[in-house]
Protein backbone atom coordinates (compact mmCIF):
# COMPACT_ATOMS: atom_id res chain seq x y z
CA UNK A 1 0.00 0.00 0.00
CA UNK A 2 1.33 3.43 -0.74
CA UNK A 3 1.86 6.20 1.76
CA UNK A 4 -1.36 8.10 0.45
CA UNK A 5 -3.03 5.00 0.25
CA UNK A 6 -2.22 4.11 4.20
CA UNK A 7 -3.29 7.48 5.10
CA UNK A 8 -6.52 7.38 3.59
CA UNK A 9 -7.10 3.73 5.45
CA UNK A 10 -6.05 5.56 8.89
CA UNK A 11 -8.51 8.16 8.46
CA UNK A 12 -11.21 6.46 7.14
CA UNK A 13 -10.61 3.81 10.51
CA UNK A 14 -10.31 6.57 12.78
CA UNK A 15 -13.62 8.12 11.62
CA UNK A 16 -15.75 4.84 11.83
CA UNK A 17 -14.54 3.48 14.95
CA UNK A 18 -13.84 6.34 17.64
CA UNK A 19 -12.68 3.55 20.67
CA UNK A 20 -10.21 2.32 18.08
CA UNK A 21 -8.18 5.42 17.77
CA UNK A 22 -5.08 5.53 19.89
CA UNK A 23 -3.48 8.72 21.80
CA UNK A 24 0.13 8.93 22.71
CA UNK A 25 0.87 10.98 25.55
CA UNK A 26 4.04 12.91 25.94
CA UNK A 27 4.47 14.24 29.19
CA UNK A 28 7.19 13.98 31.99
CA UNK A 29 4.70 15.41 34.83
CA UNK A 30 2.99 12.21 36.25
CA UNK A 31 0.51 14.05 37.58
CA UNK A 32 -0.66 15.24 34.09
CA UNK A 33 0.24 12.23 32.65
CA UNK A 34 -2.04 10.16 34.87
CA UNK A 35 -4.53 13.47 34.06
CA UNK A 36 -5.09 12.82 30.41
CA UNK A 37 -4.76 8.88 30.61
CA UNK A 38 -7.43 8.67 32.59
CA UNK A 39 -9.56 11.20 30.73
CA UNK A 40 -9.09 9.71 27.50
CA UNK A 41 -9.59 6.20 28.46
CA UNK A 42 -12.99 6.43 29.79
CA UNK A 43 -13.94 8.27 26.61
CA UNK A 44 -13.11 5.00 24.94
CA UNK A 45 -9.05 6.39 23.75
CA UNK A 46 -6.55 3.64 23.62
CA UNK A 47 -3.83 5.97 25.35
CA UNK A 48 -0.37 4.96 25.88
CA UNK A 49 2.27 8.09 27.96
CA UNK A 50 5.53 8.38 27.76
CA UNK A 51 7.82 10.94 29.73
CA UNK A 52 10.40 11.78 27.13
CA UNK A 53 11.25 12.40 23.38
CA UNK A 54 13.57 9.03 23.19
CA UNK A 55 10.74 6.90 24.86
CA UNK A 56 8.01 8.55 22.37
CA UNK A 57 10.09 7.63 19.50
CA UNK A 58 10.69 4.19 20.58
CA UNK A 59 6.57 3.90 20.94
CA UNK A 60 5.56 5.29 18.11
CA UNK A 61 7.20 2.63 16.05
CA UNK A 62 5.04 0.00 17.60
CA UNK A 63 1.64 1.98 19.15
CA UNK A 64 1.24 3.78 15.85
CA UNK A 65 -0.94 6.38 17.32
CA UNK A 66 -3.32 8.51 15.48
CA UNK A 67 -2.73 11.37 17.27
CA UNK A 68 -0.10 12.81 19.70
CA UNK A 69 -0.29 15.38 22.68
CA UNK A 70 3.11 16.57 23.09
CA UNK A 71 4.38 18.33 26.37
CA UNK A 72 6.42 21.44 25.25
CA UNK A 73 8.92 20.89 27.93
CA UNK A 74 10.26 17.51 28.63
CA UNK A 75 13.22 18.00 30.70
CA UNK A 76 16.80 16.84 29.33
CA UNK A 77 16.77 15.82 25.89
CA UNK A 78 14.44 17.12 23.05
CA UNK A 79 11.86 19.46 23.38
CA UNK A 80 8.73 18.81 22.58
CA UNK A 81 8.63 21.43 19.55
CA UNK A 82 11.37 18.82 18.47
CA UNK A 83 9.57 15.91 18.64
CA UNK A 84 6.35 17.10 17.13
CA UNK A 85 8.23 18.27 13.93
CA UNK A 86 10.01 15.12 13.52
CA UNK A 87 6.43 13.36 14.04
CA UNK A 88 4.97 15.71 11.28
CA UNK A 89 8.02 14.34 8.95
CA UNK A 90 8.02 11.04 9.78
CA UNK A 91 4.55 9.57 10.07
CA UNK A 92 2.48 12.56 8.44
CA UNK A 93 -0.99 10.80 9.40
CA UNK A 94 -0.82 11.24 12.73
CA UNK A 95 -2.71 14.84 14.56
CA UNK A 96 -0.62 16.89 16.45
CA UNK A 97 -1.24 19.47 19.61
CA UNK A 98 1.18 20.58 22.05
CA UNK A 99 0.47 20.78 25.63
CA UNK A 100 1.77 23.99 27.68
CA UNK A 101 1.57 26.05 30.46
CA UNK A 102 2.15 29.16 28.46
CA UNK A 103 -0.56 31.20 26.51
CA UNK A 104 1.10 31.76 23.40
CA UNK A 105 4.12 30.01 21.31
CA UNK A 106 5.93 33.74 22.40
CA UNK A 107 5.76 33.49 25.68
CA UNK A 108 7.31 30.28 25.50
CA UNK A 109 10.16 31.99 23.86
CA UNK A 110 9.40 30.82 20.42
CA UNK A 111 7.74 31.85 17.15
CA UNK A 112 3.93 29.76 15.48
CA UNK A 113 5.99 29.11 12.54
CA UNK A 114 8.14 26.72 15.00
CA UNK A 115 4.66 24.30 15.15
CA UNK A 116 4.48 22.27 12.22
CA UNK A 117 1.76 22.63 9.97
CA UNK A 118 -1.79 21.71 11.62
CA UNK A 119 -0.41 21.41 15.44
CA UNK A 120 -2.80 22.20 17.81
CA UNK A 121 -1.75 24.33 21.16
CA UNK A 122 -3.55 23.52 23.84
CA UNK A 123 -3.10 25.21 27.45
CA UNK A 124 -2.35 22.81 30.43
CA UNK A 125 -4.63 24.50 32.80
CA UNK A 126 -8.05 23.36 30.56
CA UNK A 127 -7.27 19.78 30.24
CA UNK A 128 -9.27 19.02 33.25
CA UNK A 129 -12.02 20.66 31.61
CA UNK A 130 -12.86 17.26 29.46
CA UNK A 131 -15.19 19.18 27.04
CA UNK A 132 -12.38 21.01 25.97
CA UNK A 133 -9.93 18.44 25.77
CA UNK A 134 -12.71 15.98 23.76
CA UNK A 135 -13.60 19.21 21.42
CA UNK A 136 -9.50 19.85 20.58
CA UNK A 137 -8.71 16.30 20.02
CA UNK A 138 -12.07 15.73 17.61
CA UNK A 139 -10.94 19.04 15.63
CA UNK A 140 -7.38 17.84 15.51
CA UNK A 141 -8.36 13.92 14.39
CA UNK A 142 -11.30 14.82 12.10
CA UNK A 143 -9.32 17.90 10.12
CA UNK A 144 -5.66 18.42 11.74
CA UNK A 145 -5.17 20.98 8.21
CA UNK A 146 -6.76 23.52 10.07
CA UNK A 147 -5.30 24.28 13.56
CA UNK A 148 -6.88 23.94 17.12
CA UNK A 149 -4.62 27.07 18.47
CA UNK A 150 -5.56 28.42 21.40
CA UNK A 151 -2.46 31.19 21.12
CA UNK A 152 -4.68 32.44 18.15
CA UNK A 153 -7.39 33.66 20.29
CA UNK A 154 -5.11 34.54 23.64
CA UNK A 155 -5.47 37.54 24.78
CA UNK A 156 -2.19 37.26 27.17
CA UNK A 157 -0.21 40.50 27.85
CA UNK A 158 2.63 38.55 27.28
CA UNK A 159 2.63 38.93 23.70
CA UNK A 160 2.93 42.50 24.19
CA UNK A 161 6.53 41.82 25.76
CA UNK A 162 9.66 41.53 23.61
CA UNK A 163 11.94 38.41 23.28
CA UNK A 164 14.12 40.72 25.10
CA UNK A 165 11.88 41.87 28.00
CA UNK A 166 10.30 38.01 28.15
CA UNK A 167 13.74 37.05 28.90
CA UNK A 168 14.47 39.52 31.66
CA UNK A 169 11.13 38.68 33.37
CA UNK A 170 12.19 35.15 33.19
CA UNK A 171 14.80 35.70 35.14
CA UNK A 172 13.37 37.93 37.68
CA UNK A 173 10.38 34.67 38.26
CA UNK A 174 13.91 32.43 38.64
CA UNK A 175 15.46 34.59 41.47
CA UNK A 176 18.02 36.37 39.83
CA UNK A 177 19.29 39.75 41.06
CA UNK A 178 20.15 42.97 38.57
CA UNK A 179 23.97 42.10 38.34
CA UNK A 180 23.15 38.30 37.41
CA UNK A 181 20.48 39.20 34.86
CA UNK A 182 22.79 41.96 33.42
CA UNK A 183 25.87 39.41 33.77
CA UNK A 184 23.93 36.63 32.04
CA UNK A 185 22.40 38.57 29.16
CA UNK A 186 26.08 40.65 29.19
CA UNK A 187 24.70 44.14 29.27
CA UNK A 188 24.24 46.43 32.20
CA UNK A 189 22.39 46.69 34.87
CA UNK A 190 21.49 50.13 33.88
CA UNK A 191 19.87 48.72 30.44
CA UNK A 192 18.20 45.98 33.03
CA UNK A 193 16.58 48.87 34.68
CA UNK A 194 15.35 50.01 31.50
CA UNK A 195 13.80 46.82 30.45
CA UNK A 196 12.16 46.67 33.71
CA UNK A 197 10.40 49.63 32.87
CA UNK A 198 9.34 48.54 29.40
CA UNK A 199 7.71 45.18 31.17
CA UNK A 200 5.88 46.93 34.19
CA UNK A 201 4.21 49.51 31.66
CA UNK A 202 3.72 46.30 29.12
CA UNK A 203 1.87 44.17 32.30
CA UNK A 204 -0.01 47.88 33.51
CA UNK A 205 1.71 47.25 37.01
CA UNK A 206 0.61 50.26 38.66
CA UNK A 207 2.52 52.27 41.38
CA UNK A 208 1.42 51.03 44.70
CA UNK A 209 3.34 51.48 47.87
CA UNK A 210 2.36 47.95 49.61
CA UNK A 211 3.23 46.49 46.15
CA UNK A 212 6.96 45.33 45.46
CA UNK A 213 7.06 45.80 41.61
CA UNK A 214 9.98 43.23 41.27
CA UNK A 215 7.77 40.29 43.19
CA UNK A 216 4.72 41.14 41.20
CA UNK A 217 6.33 40.61 37.88
CA UNK A 218 7.67 37.77 39.17
CA UNK A 219 4.04 36.31 40.55
CA UNK A 220 2.46 36.98 36.97
CA UNK A 221 4.93 35.22 34.72
CA UNK A 222 5.14 32.20 37.56
CA UNK A 223 1.23 32.42 37.75
CA UNK A 224 1.08 31.64 33.62
CA UNK A 225 4.48 29.97 33.23
CA UNK A 226 5.42 28.25 36.02
CA UNK A 227 8.84 28.60 38.15
CA UNK A 228 11.62 28.64 36.01
CA UNK A 229 14.12 26.42 35.71
CA UNK A 230 17.55 28.42 37.32
CA UNK A 231 20.10 27.86 34.42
Amino acid sequence: MTQLGYVAYRVITMSASPESRRLLVVEDDPFTGALLSGVLRNHGFEVRVEVSAADARDAMKVFDADAALIDIQLGDGPSGIALSNLFHTVYPYCALAILTRFPDPHAAGLVKEDLPPGCGFLRKDMIADSDYLLKALEEILTDHGSDYRDDLTSTSPFEKLTDAQLDVLKLVAAGLTNAAIAHKRNTSESAVEQIFTAIKKALDIKNDADLNTRTEMARRYIQVAGIPERL
